[in-house]
């Protein structure tokens, strides 16, 4: 930073934070798997360094606009990642964060924030401009009430010139107005150090300037002035002249600028590299670091930066202070875990894939299920040796229940495998666009991985429990199922645990495949596949070959369908369906006539029904009779009086 530039910051306050590099060097590891093409397995093996950035120094202070420059892959952006902690693998050298005082005071380290802005804007679409900047201040500073989060929400606004659109959904503000959208949310914690990666990018030149110098301001504030480092591929010289200082990579990730951006040119013609007359500096920089010029002359620009960083009295390292930004107490992962379900909620109402479209396809289903299988699917019990007399059973009718049981145990499968795929592929299409904001927020010290998790979980399962219940009472009570409530309820339990589960493999598959959807929408339902096929329904498991036993016993759509097996027709199914048949003939044989000439005998032996019934079951369990009958009898004696009857 230039002396100016110093005293500037210097005047305005007492204290000063600044973000220091010392000798930081990236490297990659990889392997060229191509030479498998030729079959060349050694040179395929081998494993061979890349390096993205040379050894280099640097620092940023607070109340300064700092711009990384340089061509496409000189590694701006791996720099910037650097110094914000996303990238630690491969990294030497040493980054820390240093504050000095001329009035002897020091800055808190744990009060020391670093928040670091993507290229693309990540913002949850669905919320307003106004609920973005307050859930954001919700979730930095939960200890405050709601009238303080609306006050930082309108000095923000205002601040950043978007008052005009607060209650539009971020979807719909242009491109320039999600940039400050993007930093609006940061602010509310009052970062020490803001990083963007190519703010610019995608704006046209006026939205351009403007977004760069609402930056600056930020930097010039007397209260709470910030360093910002912003990534710039090719400014305009308007653009360019706005920036405190430019820091300029070349094409092999060298330093060979650091300072004021309107000094260059003239630092340039020292090493005798002129720019022509009405010519962009930014353009002739980057043909300088492209080395057009020749590597010679970007190793003296180097050789000329290679010199010792300020000392500082105080420093702590950065995995300290990121590491301090990610500590949260009880009492905020208790407040975060309830902020997110309620912002959770709100968008996924607002969302017709999430919430309307996932109804409407339940219900679809479930009409073209009940179509498909008819309404009597469900009635057949499978027990043929008492529901018709065996002398006129003939192999045509056992075939024939048989098949009415496999097409219900295949409206079963088929059930599973809806549930499963509806909730699956409805979080793997969805997720992609939310974890990008989780990383921003979760690598900026919002909230904890784990608080997310137990939120959307939580905020999910209203939406999951509904569609499944109302899927789960259609297709079981219409297409004929026995309609006893404990069964039906071991049926949704199971549909329930699918649901979910259904849910939760989408969300692990949209972790893994968050960059790449086309992958994650094939893998998911593919994932699936194996523990369908051995679910038993397909195959027996005692039939399955003994290498692939381990998924059967892990297949969770197998225990789903064996509780639905055993709800629909276990648990004495076939005494339930005899009692019933030999009630339909006691309703048969017993007239009103017999129950009056009953009911009057039991008056004349001073007997009620309630004291001579034990009696009877005990003589019926004795003699291995059905209760059937005597249950029958039930439903018209109990609590009877011959003197109901007024004869």
């Amino acid at each position: 930073m230039d002396e100016e530039h110093i005293s500037l910051v210097s005047s305005r306050k007492s204290s000063k934070v600044s973000l220091v590099w010392e000798n930081l060097s990236y490297v990659v590891k990889y392997r060229k798997w191509s030479k498998l093409a030729s079959f060349n397995l050694t040179k395929a093996l081998v494993l061979r360094n890349k390096v993205i950035l040379q050894p280099q120094s640097g620092h940023l202070e607070t109340g300064c606009l700092m711009a990384i420059m340089g061509k496409s892959g000189s590694g701006k952006s791996t720099l910037i990642e650097c110094l914000s902690g996303r990238r630690s693998k491969g990294l030497s050298g040493k980054i820390f964060i240093a504050s000095s005082s001329i009035c002897g005071c020091s800055m808190n380290s744990n009060q020391m924030k670093i928040a670091f802005l993507p290229q693309n804007d990540c913002l949850i679409n669905t919320l307003t401009v106004q609920e973005s900047v307050i859930y954001a201040s919700k979730l930095k500073n939960y200890k405050l009430n709601n009238s303080e989060h609306k006050k930082i929400c309108e000095n923000l606004l205002a601040q950043l010139s978007l008052e005009q659109c607060r209650d539009v959904r971020t979807l719909n503000c242009s491109g320039g107005q999600r940039k400050r959208i993007s930093v609006a949310t940061e602010l509310v914690s009052k970062p020490t150090i803001l990083i963007l990666d190519e703010p610019t990018s995608g704006l046209d030149s006026y939205s351009a300037i403007q977004c760069i110098q609402m930056l600056k301001s930020l930097t010039e504030t007397i209260k709470n002035p910030l360093g910002i480092i912003v990534t710039i591929h090719q400014p305009s010289s308007k653009v360019l002249d706005e920036f405190h200082r430019l820091y300029l990579l070349s094409h092999n990730g060298k330093r060979i600028y650091d300072g004021s951006p309107k000094e260059i040119l003239a630092f340039f013609a020292n090493f005798n590299l002129h720019c022509p007359q009405f010519y962009n500096p930014g353009d002739f920089a980057i043909e300088v670091a492209s080395a057009d010029y020749g590597n010679e002359i970007l190793d003296e620009l180097e050789s000329f930066h290679a010199k010792n960083i300020e000392i500082f009295d105080r420093e702590r390292k950065l995995s300290e202070v990121i590491s301090s930004m990610k500590n949260h107490s009880l009492l905020a992962f208790i407040a975060h875990i309830l902020i997110l379900t309620k912002r959770t909620t709100l968008t996924t109402f607002r969302d017709p894939v999430l919430n309307l479209l996932r109804l409407i396809i339940h219900f679809i289903v479930g009409f073209v299920i009940i179509a498909l299988f008819g309404t009597r699917v469900g009635e057949e019990s499978g027990c043929l040796t008492i529901q018709q007399n065996s002398l006129n059973l003939s192999l045509k009718d056992i075939r024939e229940q048989q098949m009415n049981v496999a097409q219900n145990l295949g409206f079963i499968v088929f059930t599973f495998m809806f549930l499963l795929y509806a909730n699956m592929t409805t979080v793997v299409l969805a997720f992609p666009s939310e974890v990008r904001v989780l990383i921003k927020e979760r690598t900026n010290g919002w909230y904890s991985c784990l608080s997310y998790y137990l939120a959307k979980t939580i905020a999910d399962l209203p939406f999951v429990f509904v569609m499944t219940t109302i899927y789960s009472i259609a297709t079981y009570y219409l297409t004929g199922q026995v309609d006893t409530f404990w069964r039906f309820t071991v049926y949704w339990f199971a549909t329930i645990a699918i649901a979910y589960i259904g849910q939760s493999i989408g969300l692990m598959v949209g972790i893994i495949f968050v960059d790449n959807m086309s992958a994650a929408v094939f893998i998911g339902p593919v994932l699936c596949i194996p523990f369908i096929l051995l679910s038993g329904f397909f195959v027996k498991v005692d039939k399955v070959p003994f290498y692939l036993k381990p998924i059967a016993f892990s297949s969770f759509v197998r225990y789903a369908f064996e509780a639905a097996v055993i709800g629909v027709y276990g648990f004495n199914r076939c005494d339930e369906v005899y009692n019933a048949i030999h009630l339909q003939k006691l309703r048969k044989r017993i007239t009103p006539q017999v129950i009056f000439q009953f009911a009057t005998y039991l008056n004349r032996l001073n007997l009620t029904y309630r004291n001579t019934r034990p009696i009877l079951e005990a003589l019926a369990l004795d003699q291995n009779q059905s209760l059937a009958e005597l249950n029958y009898f039930d439903e018209y004696f109990e609590d009877f009086d011959i003197s109901d009857l007024n004869v």
